[in-house]
């Protein structure tokens, strides 16, 4: 499954936990809410044009911030929330974060040499609305504004570019379901078909109080195919889910492709959860994920040399295995407090899952 924030739709929904001695119904709101973040291109081609976008945690694109790249540039985003900036002329990987801030991103940086030949675009056959996705190939411009993207004739908003690679955000209007999709690059127009998809609630329906259990439905809108969603609840004290933790929950397909969610309030107050689209993986990046975990290796504690050590053995390019990769990379545990090992990881597995 899918991990990576660019691949995952987010649905946040706020209930009020009512007191039983209230019959006032309770207010639900459905947003984007994922964490402040560069959206930054995984692949980068050495000294040429860029373009990277920071978005706030209500997911809306933020004019004024400065970053730090580890070329030793520092660039400010525009009003639109995008920066332009050159990738260094030496292939390896390069490190940008906000100034201020331990808000990281890493880009694998391309030979120039490898971006020769016929153009091959590429794109994820499911897409979460609301939520960044990439387009692979060759043939680009680095500065965003200068290629074209259109959803069902309504033009895409490119968040990043490089010239391999293209990360955009689909027009509000357009609607789930299956739509054409049209890249126009600097060498050809290419057509895709994806299917957008997105996660609705009947969450305005129903009250919740101390001691009632519900059931919350949550239908996947766009596809008939069976989705898995991970459900975290943001409110633990508030109310519970029928089992501890995190729930997997999964659609069954079909007409009514809807997961049922039960919950148990405890106490007065406002309770929230957020609902995640698992989407199937996409093409992986196997350059991109060996490079990210070679430059986690040279700093990752000795505990963890060895792992990363054996996931590069499956990575190896005469002998590429991505499900063993994506296996003992799932296992490998992330340190929040680990700085540039934690995005080089994350970057691996963003790469190994296509996201």
């Amino acid at each position: 499954m899918a991990r990576l924030a660019l691949a995952v739709c987010l649905l946040s929904i706020s209930i009020s936990a009512l007191a039983t001695n209230r019959t006032n119904a309770q207010s639900a709101s459905l947003t984007a809410t994922p964490a402040q973040t560069i959206i930054l291109p995984m692949e980068l081609v050495a000294n040429q044009p860029a373009t990277l976008a920071v978005l706030s945690s209500d997911g809306h694109v933020m004019a004024g911030v400065k970053l730090v790249l580890s070329s030793g540039q520092t660039v400010t985003t525009d009003e639109s929330g995008r920066a332009h900036f050159l990738a260094p002329p030496e292939t390896g990987v390069l490190y940008v974060r906000t100034l201020g801030s331990e808000t990281r991103a890493v880009s694998d940086i391309l030979a120039t040499s490898m971006m020769n030949g016929e153009s091959k675009i590429s794109g994820p056959s499911l897409v979460a609305l609301k939520t960044p996705f990439s387009i692979r190939g060759s043939g680009f411009y680095g500065d965003a504004d200068h290629n074209s993207v259109e959803i069902v004739g309504q033009p895409a908003f490119v968040l990043a570019a490089s010239p391999a690679e293209l990360i955009v955000l689909a027009p509000p209007q357009v609607t789930p379901g299956i739509a054409n999709l049209t890249v126009k690059s600097a060498t050809a127009d290419v057509p895709l078909r994806i299917t957008l998809v997105d996660i609705a609630s009947d969450a305005g329906e129903l009250q919740v109080r101390p001691g009632k259990r519900i059931q919350l439905s949550l239908h996947v809108n766009g596809t008939s195919q069976a989705i898995d969603l991970r459900i975290q609840n943001l409110s633990p004290q508030i109310a519970q889910f029928k089992l501890k933790g995190n729930q997997i929950l999964k659609t069954p397909g079909g007409a009514n492709n809807s997961a049922k969610l039960e919950v148990k309030g405890l106490r007065a107050g406002q309770f929230s959860f957020r609902a995640e689209l698992l989407l199937p993986p996409n093409a992986p990046n196997a350059v991109a994920a060996r490079d990210f975990l070679e430059a986690a290796q040279k700093i990752a504690p000795a505990d963890q040399k060895r792992p990363i050590a054996d996931i590069l053995k499956d990575l190896r390019p005469q002998a590429t295995h991505i499900a063993n990769a994506r296996k003992k990379l799932e296992k490998l545990p992330i340190r929040s407090d680990s700085g540039d090992l934690s995005v080089l990881l994350e970057g691996a597995r963003r790469a190994l899952f296509g996201d």
